[in-house]
């Protein structure tokens, strides 16, 4: 394994993405302790501690946060069910894109061709990426262990916050092996980037069914492993060892893979093209969906399987809803009521609609990446329309946006329906849904505005999305304002079946889509086309 000169591509790529990695690790910093010193008012006394116990026990609550454990529900607890899986989510995601940020997609865009004629070794590169994502997850470690013990919050002690720091980051790097076996199979950084997140959410998906149903099987899953740690109670150190050690078998997997296959080739043989392109690809619009359709139709699947996995809870739920007053008071329905179930589907399916969103942000953000790239500069150079294209973008993005949470509403009624004992109705379920397009198409219409206008700020698209998801999560458990939550499309809109249903945010955020759009669109076709 020939790894010369090693050191300097590290201090090079340290150099490059410089800011890149600062905006990481203060994001995820600021996610993982900013919030401790807000539960102490939450908690409130010994009693309300019991409520709050007693709510988290839900499976839903189970399904998207994580366990319960311990004797006595504490503080410290609460936050960790709250937290741990969110963070090593958000660790894994940034891990999969730093790999494949510099490997496949340097290679894919001959960078690593260049530097293969300089004094380097074969596997020099990748042994600097792997040193990288080990520092680079060290540091979250630390600050995320450190920062959340530094706010001296009751029972958020010293050693449970670095056992959350040490387990998000040995989350993270077991998702940056797997990306450095995936990077060496793959042939392009698009390909890459599906199958690493699709294998993000298939983990988010077991840890979900295995902590509601079997809890040995959330074993399999890195997130489901790391919940085994139990911060501030046990401070297990084993689960953190085996993903250590995963880490470091797929590390070795990837440096052998790497050593055998030819620069620019993926282990997995290349599919055959046509001999002759199809009449969509001589339009800008059939052009556009051709770049998006593979992780479109990825993340089509992934949102059906999701809302399948969400309804496969409400039979648990509905029986704990059933047993629980304080339940039945949150929902603020009548145990009695047939229709407590609309409730709780609403709040299931406001999670499948803000992570649909993400979908409708790629395709989005598709054509400003493209641009970056430099690919857009032969098209526009014929007779395609600026027009035509960015239209070509926004049209997919909002049927994108129909679609996902079609997808999400099929999955979700279908199987929930198998397990209630008094099914939801799927009409139901389908105008709970139809509720949430419009704040999809408003996250749409922002990130068109953003690549028209600015298209260097298009990653502000994913802050929104990120603080409108916080607020939402978090919200109703925070006693937030629902003024405040009202700053975000998802809190705009009435929380239809317990609320009363007004048309006006939703004509208002339909509105707000369209006048962006075309603000975007009109920008677009004024400004250059830069690298």
């Amino acid at each position: 394994m020939d790894t010369t000169n090693w050191l300097q591509l590290f201090k090079f790529a340290l150099r490059r993405d410089r800011w890149y990695l600062v905006a990481w690790i203060v994001g995820i910093t600021a996610l993982g302790t900013l919030l401790v010193p807000v539960f102490p008012n939450l908690a409130g006394d010994d009693a309300s501690m019991s409520v709050l116990g007693e709510m988290m026990e839900n499976p839903a609550m189970v399904a998207i946060g994580g366990v319960r454990y311990g004797d006595e529900y504490t503080l410290a607890i609460m936050y960790t069910q709250m937290m741990l899986v969110w963070m090593a989510l958000l660790v894994a995601i940034f891990n999969v894109l730093l790999v494949i940020r510099h490997t496949r997609a340097d290679e894919e865009a001959g960078r690593l061709e260049v530097l293969g004629s300089l004094p380097v070794g074969r596997s020099a590169n990748l042994m600097a990426v792997t040193v990288l994502v080990v520092a680079v997850n060290a540091i979250v470690g630390l600050m995320v262990g450190f920062g959340q013990a530094a706010f001296g919050v009751e029972t958020i002690d010293l050693p449970g916050s670095l056992t959350i720091g040490a387990a998000v980051a040995a989350c993270g790097l077991v998702f940056a092996g797997l990306a450095l076996v995936i990077v060496q199979v793959t042939q392009t950084s698009r390909g890459a980037v599906g199958i690493a997140v699709t294998s993000v959410g298939l983990a988010y998906l077991v840890r979900a069914g295995g902590d509601v149903s079997a809890p040995a099987a959330s074993l399999a899953s890195p997130l489901g492993i790391i919940e085994a740690t139990e911060p501030f109670y046990s401070n297990k150190l084993w689960p953190i060892a085996v993903l250590v050690v995963v880490f470091l078998v797929l590390t070795g997997v990837a440096f052998g893979l790497g050593r055998v296959r030819d620069l620019g080739l993926g282990m997995l043989p290349q599919r055959a093209g046509h001999a002759h392109a199809p009449r969509s690809l001589s339009g800008e619009w059939g052009m556009s969906w051709r770049i998006l359709r593979g992780t479109l139709i990825a993340w089509g699947v992934a949102v059906f399987v999701l809302g399948a996995s969400y309804g496969s809870v409400m039979g648990d739920m509905q029986a704990f809803a059933e047993s629980s007053d304080m339940y039945q008071s949150m929902l603020g329905v009548d145990p009695s009521d047939p229709s407590m179930a609309g409730p709780m589907a609403a709040m299931l399916l406001l999670i499948m609609a803000i992570i649909s969103a993400i979908p409708v942000i790629i395709a989005v953000n598709k054509l400003a990446s493209e641009e970056r790239k430099s690919r857009l500069d032969p098209v526009l150079g014929t007779a395609a329309s600026r027009g035509r294209l960015f239209f070509g973008h926004a049209l997919i993005a909002g049927i994108t946006a129909v679609v996902m949470m079609a997808l999400s509403a099929l999955g979700f009624g279908l199987v929930a329906q198998s397990v209630m004992d008094s099914p939801i109705p799927m009409d139901t379920v389908l105008r709970i849904a139809a509720n949430f397009i419009p704040p999809l198409l408003f996250v749409a219409g922002l990130g068109l505005f953003l690549v028209g206008f600015a298209k260097r700020l298009v990653g502000l698209s994913w802050v929104y999305l990120v603080a409108s998801f916080f607020m939402v999560y978090l919200g109703g458990i925070l006693s937030i304002p629902r003024a405040a939550m009202r700053a975000t499309p998802f809190g705009l809109i009435q929380r239809w079946p317990q609320e009363e249903f007004w048309l006006w945010p939703d004509i208002v955020l339909i509105a707000l889509a369209a006048f962006l759009t075309i603000a975007g669109q009109a920008a677009y076709r004024s400004r250059d086309i830069t690298a």
